[in-house]
C-alpha cells in the first residue's frame, strides 16, 4: 500500500514539475506572439491611415497593396469594390483586429498575473489552507499528511479531536499500532482518558507524553522516506481574518526551520 501511495506521489510530482514548464513555455510564446501582432496591428492601421488619406484626395495610394492583401485575406473580391466600401471594409477590418490584439495582450497579461502568483506561492516557505468549517477540514488535512507517514508527533491539548473523523482516527490506530506516532498533551492525563474515553486511551497510552507548562501548542511534525512537514492551525476570525491549517513543507529555504522544528519535537518522542 505505501509503495503504491509512493508511487503516485511520484508520478504527481512529476506531473507538477511538467505542468509548471509548460505553463512558462506558453507564456513566453504568447508574449512572443503579442509582440508579432502588436506589430502586425501597427503596421496596418499605418497603412489604413496613409491608404485613407491618399485615396480621399486622389493620390495614388503609397501603401495601396498592403491594405489589399488585408482585405484579400478575408475573401473579398477587390474588382467588386468601389471606394467607399473600399475604405469602410478596411476600416472595419483594422478595428476588429485592433480589438482581437487588445484582448489578447489582456488575456496574456492575466495568464502571467497567475503564473507569478502561483510561483510565489510556490516558494512561500509557509502554505495555507483555508478552513471552511472548524473541526471537519482541519482534520481532514492532518489526515492527507498522516497517511504513509514513518513517524509523526502530535502536540495537541485533549485529543478529543480524534474521535471527529472515521479516516484521521483509522490511520492514527494504524500508526499507533506501527509504533510510528507520538501524542504530547500540555493538560493532564486525566483530562485526556476523560474526553477521549479509557478504552481509547488504554489504545494509545504508550505513545501519550503529558508536559507542563506548554499551553495552547497545537500542531504535528510528519516524516516520510521523502519529505517532512510541520503542520500547525492558525485562527484569526475574531479580528476578521481567516481559519487557516499552516504547512512549512520540506522546500530548500525551509530545510533548516524544519531540522531545526525536528530536534525540538524528537525529546518527545522518547
Amino acid at each position: 500500500m505505501n509503495v503504491i501511495f509512493y508511487t503516485c506521489r511520484k508520478y504527481l510530482h512529476n506531473l507538477t514539475i511538467f505542468i509548471s514548464k509548460a505553463s512558462s513555455f506558453l507564456t513566453s510564446l504568447f508574449m512572443i506572439l503579442s509582440i508579432i501582432a502588436m506589430f502586425i496591428v501597427t503596421f496596418a492601421l499605418i497603412s489604413f491611415t496613409l491608404t485613407q488619406f491618399t485615396l480621399s484626395n486622389e493620390i495614388p495610394p503609397l501603401l495601396k497593396q498592403s491594405s489589399d492583401f488585408f482585405l484579400s485575406l478575408v475573401g473579398f473580391d477587390l474588382a467588386k469594390l468601389d471606394e467607399k466600401k473600399y475604405i469602410g471594409l478596411l476600416s472595419a477590418l483594422i478595428g476588429s483586429f485592433t480589438v482581437l490584439v487588445t484582448l489578447w495582450f489582456a488575456i496574456t497579461t492575466l495568464v502571467s498575473y497567475l503564473k507569478n502568483i502561483k510561483e510565489l506561492k510556490d516558494k512561500s516557505l509557509i502554505q495555507k489552507k483555508l478552513i471552511v468549517t472548524d473541526g471537519e477540514d482541519d482534520l481532514r488535512i492532518m489526515n492527507e499528511y498522516y497517511q504513509g507517514a514513518d513517524s509523526v508527533i502530535v502536540f495537541a491539548g485533549d485529543f478529543s479531536w480524534i474521535q471527529k473523523n472515521d479516516n484521521l482516527k483509522k490511520e492514527i490506530e494504524k500508526l499507533s499500532k506501527d509504533d510510528k506516532i507520538r501524542f504530547v498533551s500540555y493538560k493532564t492525563e486525566n483530562v485526556v482518558k476523560a474526553k477521549i474515553g479509557e478504552q481509547m486511551y488504554e489504545q494509545f497510552k504508550s505513545q501519550f507524553r503529558f508536559v507542563d507548562g506548554h499551553r495552547e501548542i497545537k500542531c504535528s511534525f510528519v516524516k516520510s522516506s521523502q519529505s517532512s512537514v510541520f503542520l500547525y492551525k492558525v485562527d484569526k476570525r475574531k479580528s476578521g481574518g481567516e481559519n487557516n491549517v499552516c504547512i512549512i513543507p520540506n522546500k530548500e529555504n525551509a530545510q533548516y526551520l524544519l531540522e531545526t522544528l525536528e530536534k525540538l519535537c524528537d525529546k518527545y518522542a522518547k
